[in-house]
């Protein structure tokens, strides 16, 4: 049983290493301008004002901006603290991907190791018993790929950065926005009136 122990905790982290890795290198990466301007145009929520002109309103980490298209002019306020509260601590190591690193150099060896110890395990078993505790270590591979990729998959944007202050500070960004928002109402969110 000791064995059969040992063999599943290595087959799960083993798993939940694969998991993290496909969904760290499955996350977005948003150092890359075409990727901030997706995010954005998705999360922006448009509306229409008495006039016809349009505002745009945008949430982004503890900040709303908003863009009143008849002033050309946007709006930053500062969210609640609950708001604030809510965003993500940043970390100085984020960049470096430990993580990832950290994921690889100890899921591998523990698989195997725990892979060695499973068959050591299956070897005086019948076939029933087999067959069970196979599907018993099937399911208990895919539970920690399932989790490793939740923990590791991730869309957060640093809204702080650089290059997503100077998107979202450019009237010519929202200018386009509003220009193809007016040209296709239908797509997308649909325009809704605001007071």
């Amino acid at each position: 049983m000791k064995k059969m122990v040992i063999a599943l905790i290595g087959i799960v982290i083993g798993g939940f290493t694969v998991g993290f890795t496909v969904g760290k290198l499955r996350s977005p990466d948003y150092n890359n301008q075409e990727n901030i301007l997706r995010f954005i145009y998705s999360h922006i929520t448009p509306g229409q004002v008495d006039g016809g002109a349009i505002v745009c309103i945008l949430t982004c980490g503890a900040r709303t901006y908003t863009y009143h298209s008849a002033l050309d002019t946007i709006i930053i306020e500062y969210g609640s603290p609950f708001m604030t509260n809510k965003q993500p601590v940043r970390r100085k190591y984020a960049s470096l991907n430990l993580n990832l690193l950290y994921s690889i150099a100890g899921g591998g060896p523990t698989a195997i190791i725990g892979g060695t110890k499973f068959i050591d395990y299956l070897s005086p078993l019948t076939k029933n018993q087999k067959v069970m505790i196979g599907l018993i270590a099937v399911a208990t591979t895919l539970s920690g790929v399932y989790w490793g990729y939740r923990l590791g998959y991730s869309n957060d944007i640093d809204c702080s950065s650089d290059q997503v202050q100077n998107i979202l500070h450019d009237k010519k960004m929202w200018q386009t926005y509003v220009q193809y928002r007016v040209k296709n109402p239908a797509i997308g969110v649909t325009l809704g009136r605001t007071q």
